[in-house]
């Protein structure tokens, strides 16, 4: 599979614009370039980078989906085709 999260040459899966919430101050960040192929380990070094300065280190947070946490060794798609969801921090 390419690594899309750094520019790679290739986009793997479908398009998922994400917005995700932080549980404390629920300040949220849109990643508009997440695909269902990216890791959410992928997912998490987005939203820090995206968020900047603030912001959890992607070694520190937490994504909950629907109640789950989402595991780093999963991919985006493996939870289903979501759209325009919410994912919290």
């Amino acid at each position: 599979m390419a690594d899309d999260s750094q520019g790679g040459d290739e986009i793997i899966g479908t398009p998922l614009p994400l917005t995700v919430r932080a549980t404390a101050g629920g300040a949220t960040t849109a990643v508009p370039a997440a695909t269902s192929g990216w890791s959410v380990a992928q997912l998490k070094q987005a939203v820090e980078e995206a968020a900047g300065p603030g912001v959890a280190p992607a070694d520190a947070q937490r994504l909950i989906y629907k109640g789950h946490i989402l595991k780093d060794g999963e991919t985006l798609g493996s939870y289903g085709e979501r759209g325009r969801e919410r994912a919290r921090e």
